[in-house]
């Protein structure tokens, strides 16, 4: 066992590592000052998808279905969710409504190319509704700018 000391209190006790490990590590959970992460599982990620809305729940549901051990198709799942923190949970789910009808089995690459055309024509569709707004034209005209100030 190691033991910590503060100020001749014992604060933690841990474990050794076993002598032949090499560049080993051990974390107790219960001294450290922040929620220790937790990684995401398969319960977790479909949970997340939930939350974000029917269409994602499908996708998310039929890339687990696809996989032969679940557990290896979470960072597909996981990088399909990530698309939300990047572009919003509204896109993700309209680009997996789109790509639902286009595809059975949907990846991020798949997701990318809606999630680019659903941003792009959003920016097109604000770029029109600003230049309906600021659509004035010269107000004062050339005469107003001569340098001979004639008009």
């Amino acid at each position: 066992m190691i033991s910590i000391y503060s100020s001749h209190k014992l604060i933690a006790e841990h474990k050794r590592l076993p002598s032949g490990l090499k560049n080993g590590k051990r974390t107790e959970a219960s001294p450290l000052p922040y929620p220790q992460y937790t990684p995401e599982t398969v319960e977790s990620t479909i949970a997340k998808a939930e939350e974000i809305g029917t269409n994602t729940t499908t996708v998310i549901g039929r890339i687990y279905e696809n996989a032969k051990i679940k557990e290896q198709a979470l960072i597909d799942a996981r990088s399909v969710l990530d698309i939300a923190s990047i572009y919003g949970e509204k896109i993700l789910e309209e680009a997996c409504r789109r790509a639902l009808k286009d595809f059975h089995m949907i990846t991020y690459n798949t997701l990318i190319a809606y999630i680019k055309d659903i941003s792009k024509s959003k920016k097109n569709k604000l770029n029109s509704e600003n230049g309906k707004e600021h659509k004035r034209g010269i107000v004062r005209g050339a005469d107003y700018y001569r340098k001979d100030g004639r008009k």
